[in-house]
């Protein structure tokens, strides 16, 4: 029974290894077809165009010009030239300009194609011969950034939660035991001049220009995204300005909230000069600037990529919810490390001992006369008196 099962098992195996075979070599015999068949269509074309279809997109340059790039492949061995021009259905007057750079033999190459006189809310068709064929395009009119501005209100969010966060990071935090906790406490910890550059609000800002570098980039994002690349710059761009705008206020806001305090003592012989200093509420009200920004321009980010079919939305989603979860944990233990930092009052400085206390001390030590100054006794040499010697005579 069991030698007859195992048989089965063994026929069953080399079936279905022959079945694989055949459907592997099915697979690289179709796949050396198609291959042959790109071969033969490149070398009936001495020119290929590299597009999608027959509409390429339309551009206005820094000096208001419209241009628009065509993309083409020289299969041949001598290059060749470029002559564009225009087509029934273009509005009169408009103009074509014919590039000044050849395609070389066996190579790829992007050429600008600039308009004159031509309006900018409507398509242009054009016809481009190049190496005895013609290629017919319509420049597609230059679109207009319209993101959806409802995204901003994400900085608002932003600010909510920021604010629940390091109020609940108050609420749980302990001071030390030699002082009482109250929102107006003075944290002496922190030096007169100790601003957010100095702590986590510094780094929080490099998500915020790293967004920017990426998504303010028009060559990043069109690569990216498409046709949609318009709308996501234009809110990447808005969204930074915001960004940076409230990361620069949080300073002012910091040293504006600053109480003067008077001299304080606390038990252990430690004491709190008067002075100008930072408070948790401060504290918190100016901490709530920086992940508010950065938190709002990631949100922007996220809900204008989710308009878009750059990813799958659960991908976007994920990864913007761990990026605000690092944030929201990094405000957390900063925040802490700070109120930690600003509740200790600082060391007393070491003094230098004046020569009298210091007389003082070596009298107390039993070193009597340990104090006092060397006394100088003048000491008299009598040194031989050196009479010159005369050189030798020469014989």
């Amino acid at each position: 029974m069991s030698d007859s099962y195992g048989n089965r098992r063994r026929e069953d195996t080399m079936a279905n290894n022959v079945m694989l075979q055949r459907v592997t070599l099915a697979a690289a015999l179709v796949a050396a077809f198609q291959l042959i068949s790109v071969e033969a269509a490149f070398a009936d074309n001495q020119v290929v165009l590299v597009a999608t279809d027959d509409h390429i997109q339309m551009e206005v340059s820094d000096d208001g010009q419209l241009t628009a790039d065509v993309t083409l492949i020289n299969n041949g061995a001598t290059p060749v030239s470029l002559d564009p021009s225009l087509t029934d259905g273009t509005p009169s007057g408009c103009n074509v300009e014919k590039p000044g750079e050849q395609l070389t033999e066996h190579r790829q190459a992007t050429f600008k194609l600039s308009f004159s006189g031509c309006p900018k809310d409507q398509d242009i068709h054009i016809a481009v011969a190049v190496g005895g064929q013609t290629f017919r395009l319509t420049a597609d009119a230059p679109k207009s950034a319209d993101p959806n501005w409802l995204f901003l209100l994400s900085f608002l969010g932003a600010a909510a939660v920021a604010g629940l966060v390091l109020w609940r990071r108050y609420k749980t935090w302990t001071s030390p035991a030699n002082r009482a906790k109250t929102k107006s406490m003075s944290l002496p910890g922190l030096a007169p001049t100790w601003t957010f550059k100095d702590s986590w609000a510094a780094n929080a800002t490099v998500i915020t220009a790293a967004f920017t570098g990426l998504f303010g980039t028009k060559e990043v994002t069109t690569s990216l995204l498409g046709d949609d690349a318009t709308n996501v710059l234009a809110s990447a761009l808005v969204s930074a300005a915001i960004s940076i705008g409230l990361a620069g206020l949080s300073p002012m806001i910091l040293q504006a909230l600053r109480h003067q305090f008077a001299k304080e003592d606390l038990d252990g012989d430690k004491t709190i000069q008067a002075g100008l200093y930072v408070t948790p509420l401060g504290l918190l009200i100016a901490g709530v600037i920086t992940p508010r920004s950065t938190g709002g321009q990631l949100a922007v980010v996220v809900f204008s990529l989710l308009s878009t079919d750059f990813l799958a939305d659960w991908t976007i989603i994920v990864a913007g919810f761990l990026a605000a979860a690092l944030l929201i944990w990094y405000a957390w233990k900063s925040t802490q490390q700070n109120l930690d930092t600003g509740a200790q009052p600082p060391e007393p400085e070491a003094k230098t001992p004046t020569p009298e206390q210091t007389r003082t001390m070596l009298d107390q030590a039993g070193l009597a006369g340990a104090g006092q100054p060397p006394t100088l006794v003048p000491v008299m040499i009598n040194v031989p008196e050196r009479r010159p010697v005369r050189p030798a005579a020469i014989l």
